[in-house]
């Protein structure tokens, strides 16, 4: 009887140290992974029954950690389910990059941007951080072109990619705002003597003969000769004064492309390209050419129906593509651009009723981000709200 008082004491405090274990530390995390890549954690939102802000959260990171890479080419990237037919979209038509090798950049920064920016699986993090770190050879991040009909068999031919360059710079400087790798991308990009800008303002995708400014690019350039122009900047003032020049440039090439067709490239349409390019340029745009973000707005409210939903004939134009991603972009242009309003969370509401497996990576972090905003208190249930927007 003793013997079984005390192995029902040990199991009770196994039980407590393996909770405790699990709740505090990175082994939770691990094993959530563990269990989602077997396929026995459930990771979608159960018909119906709303859940709170914690759960959400809690599930927004298993997914992010489900789908990091942890072997491979792309060791340490997020965004692994994303199909290069996917990722080809994005791309500067007539680029010659290998898509099944190129780096999962704009899916890896904005998970890394907003899991650190929240403190959350610090491991995880860090391990896309080495991983972008390693991709820099002498600050530039190199790429294969995929094979052309001339092209001798045992070549592989390598250029620099501008718009990978900027990337994993802007992903370095989450953790530290002045590394050496992000100050030498822009005293590049800073320097006339390359020729990274074409004369219209916007910027090349790659080093090779392909001369089309490439509107990712360009938005990467954005970014960093903003924080080029930050009160925290090292660089001279005659360098800020040629990144202003630049980021003027720039920002103007952006206005023409808005004019002329909403930001609509390649495959995309302005539906489905214009809303991610905003969620890049708002900050940019908020300080330099505020007469800009709220024409982009504008654009975007004749898109949702007069409660704030997205409109049945945004989501018919884009059937394609699965509606919770479409909530979790333009709730965050929203939340970013017009913050005051209701309307983001309207459609964030809309969202997290959705099936959020659907969401790549950067729709996660954007849902993620957008949670902690939502309320305070992390056990509040998030309903479907019923008012109307003013």
């Amino acid at each position: 009887m003793i013997e079984g008082i005390v192995a029902s004491i040990i199991g009770a405090v196994v039980v407590a140290i393996s909770v405790a274990v699990y709740r505090s530390s990175w082994f939770g995390d691990f094993f959530d992974l563990l269990l989602i890549t077997m396929g026995k954690l459930r990771v979608r939102q159960p018909s119906g029954a709303p859940q709170t802000v914690r759960k959400l959260q809690k599930r927004i990171v298993r997914l992010l950690l489900a789908g990091q890479s942890l072997i491979g080419v792309h060791k340490g990237q997020f965004g692994k389910s994303t199909s290069p037919s996917e990722s080809k979209k994005w791309q500067t038509q007539g680029d010659r990059e290998n898509f099944s090798i190129k780096p999962r950049m704009y899916l890896t920064y904005w998970p890394t941007l907003i899991l650190h920016r929240h403190n959350l699986v610090k491991r995880y993090v860090g391990f896309a951080r080495l991983s972008i770190h390693s991709l820099f050879s002498n600050n530039r991040i190199f790429v294969a072109q995929s094979a052309s009909p001339n092209m001798a068999p045992d070549r592989e031919p390598v250029l620099v990619s501008y718009r990978h360059t900027m990337a994993g710079s802007l992903i370095l400087a989450a953790f530290e705002s002045w590394n050496p790798t992000t100050r030498a991308t822009l005293d590049a990009m800073l320097d006339p003597k390359n020729d990274w800008q074409k004369k219209n303002g916007g910027w090349l995708q790659v080093s090779d003969d392909f001369k089309t400014a490439d509107l990712w690019a360009s938005a990467y350039a954005v970014k960093l000769l903003n924080m080029c122009l930050s009160t925290s900047s090292p660089f001279s003032k005659g360098e800020q004064t040629r990144a202003e020049r630049l980021l003027i440039s720039t920002l103007s090439f952006f206005e023409e492309q808005w004019a002329k067709k909403h930001w609509a490239f390649g495959q995309l349409t302005a539906e489905e390209a214009a809303v991610p390019l905003y969620i890049d340029l708002v900050q940019a745009l908020a300080q330099w050419k505020p007469s800009m973000a709220s024409d982009c707005l504008k654009v975007f409210e004749t898109w949702l129906s007069p409660s704030g939903d997205l409109s049945d004939s945004y989501k018919a134009k884009l059937k394609g593509v699965p509606p919770e991603q479409l909530y979790a972009r333009m709730a965050y242009a929203y939340y970013l651009g017009d913050n005051d309003s209701n309307i983001w969370k309207i459609l964030f509401e809309r969202l997290v009723q959705g099936d959020l497996t659907e969401l790549y990576s950067s729709d996660l972090s954007f849902t993620l981000d957008m949670s902690f905003a939502y309320s305070n208190d992390a056990n509040k249930k998030i309903r479907q709200s019923s008012f109307v927007c003013g």
